[in-house]
């Protein structure tokens, strides 16, 4: 699916940046200074087929805990590489919230910290480390809407 078609069709205004490769939060400040950090991470139910993908301030750690009382799963850890090219089409440090574009993220449930929502402009990149896509923190609903996937909100 075209992310930016995508992105056109639901009514979200997007900015796109081209920069240097970027493989963590830390670096991709580096090219973005004074924008809110953003990290994406998809936990599995160890004994279990639930999948939550986590939309969260990207200098910050999980609480899993929290995420677990928030969607009644059990034991959440990282979700394997395979699971994650499976169900995302990605490698490890490369989902995003575009990742759930993906076929395969169907039954996926999204927890999102409520602090990105207030966010005038948070940055995504689309599967490439070398581009960010700009959304507001408020379309951030709409998309995932458009995508009919399940979401709950969490101060992390």
């Amino acid at each position: 699916m075209d992310l930016f078609k995508t992105l056109d069709e639901i009514g979200i205004t997007y900015r796109l940046l081209d920069h240097p490769p970027v493989y963590t939060v830390a670096e991709s400040m580096e090219h973005m200074p004074g924008k809110f950090p953003v990290k994406n991470l998809l936990l599995k139910e160890e004994k279990g087929e639930s999948l939550v993908f986590v939309i969260m301030k990207g200098d910050e750690r999980l609480d899993t805990k929290k995420v677990q009382v928030l969607t009644g799963c059990k034991k959440l850890q990282f979700a394997k590489p395979d699971v994650l090219l499976a169900t995302l089409g990605v490698e490890p440090g490369s989902a995003s919230i575009f990742s759930l574009l993906h076929e395969g993220s169907g039954g996926i449930e999204v927890v999102i910290d409520t602090r990105l929502l207030e966010q005038e402009e948070l940055g995504f990149h689309p599967s490439k480390n070398t581009q960010t896509v700009f959304i507001s923190g408020k379309d951030i609903p709409v998309f995932l809407d458009a995508r009919s996937l399940q979401w709950k909100l969490l101060q992390l």
